[in-house]
């Protein structure tokens, strides 16, 4: 006999089976054939030959190229700056957002935007913003004083590498500020005013009460740094009629 628990999780599976399926076909099969292609000699443009095993040698070739080393170090700089700066300025944005203003709901919308286009637009309008002739890239920060004439940055591949790498920052960002604010929705603003009255800086809230709260879950070690008030108000206290 199945239990309540046992029946629903059998239910749960019934119901993903045909999306996992799905999943499966499409993601799953074309990359194990990817993988198994790259132990053979298969050429992109297929000559009706069956592929020969021939083990490592892909790997080796593309290790010994120095232009696929050059990829690599390449990938990893674009990888690291632009995560590292879209988590910080989404954190940052976050919390502007978490805080009560006139117009928050209207900047909340207007943040969103940068994601919510396709990327072939964004692609497009990035484009046009760091044209060499008439780019407002250029214009804005020729009229700051900042550069004396308009430079072409898509021009060389280090310029060009930083240009693609601030429109996706400008692009993902958003996502990281509606997770992060998501999570500060989900703390009680007791624990807030709890902490400031406990005369807790504004990092140390954050370190204490942000970082360490992804829900609304209350867990009595998350604001001991803050002071006795907040954690008073994060730990969860007994009902009369619960069991000791």
């Amino acid at each position: 006999m199945l239990s309540l628990r046992q029946r629903e999780q059998r239910q749960a599976w019934v119901l993903l089976a045909p999306m996992l399926l799905v999943m499966l076909l499409l993601t799953a099969w074309p990359l194990l054939r990817t993988i198994w292609l790259s132990f053979t000699d298969a050429a992109l443009i297929g000559s009706g030959e069956t592929p020969a095993w021939i083990g490592l040698e892909n790997y080796l070739y593309a290790l010994s190229d120095p232009d696929f080393r050059a990829s690599i170090w390449r990938t990893l700089y674009f990888t690291l700056v632009s995560v590292t700066v879209e988590g910080i300025i989404g954190v940052l944005v976050a919390l502007l957002l978490n805080q009560k203003f006139t117009g928050r709901n209207v900047l909340r919308v207007l943040v969103i935007l940068p994601w919510a286009l396709p990327t072939i637009v964004n692609a497009m309008m990035w484009r046009l913003n760091f044209n060499p002739d008439y780019g407002s890239i250029n214009a804005l920060l020729s009229q700051l004083g900042i550069i004396d004439g308009y430079r072409s940055w898509l021009g060389s591949p280090e310029a060009a590498l930083n240009a693609v790498m601030f429109a996706d920052i400008w692009k993902n960002y958003p996502l990281v500020t509606l997770l992060v604010l998501a999570a500060l929705q989900s703390i009680p603003e007791d624990l807030f005013e709890a902490a400031r009255l406990d005369g807790a800086s504004a990092w140390r809230r954050f370190r204490a009460i942000c970082s360490t709260r992804s829900n609304a879950t209350t867990r009595p070690r998350c604001c001991g740094p803050c002071g006795p008030a907040a954690c008073a108000i994060s730990t969860p206290r007994r009902s009369a009629r619960s069991v000791p």
